[in-house]
């Protein structure tokens, strides 16, 4: 991962953009592992409590 770059390294020769929250997150997650991290835990420390906008993107469809 390459959070200055706000893109993640798939091999030594391809990199893939991602969207500044995207980085956010994974940042996040990463630095609270192996801890669980709530979804309201998330909203209050990439979005600054914005719930509208957090929520928003922290929808994940669920699968059949």
């Amino acid at each position: 991962m390459l959070p200055q770059e706000d893109a993640i390294l798939i091999n030594t020769k391809n990199k893939q953009s991602i969207q500044p929250k995207v980085t956010e997150v994974l940042c996040y997650l990463v630095l609270h592992y192996p801890r669980v991290v709530s979804r309201a835990e998330l909203i209050e420390h990439v979005w600054g409590n914005n719930e509208l906008v957090g929520k928003k993107h922290l929808l994940i469809p669920s699968g059949k």
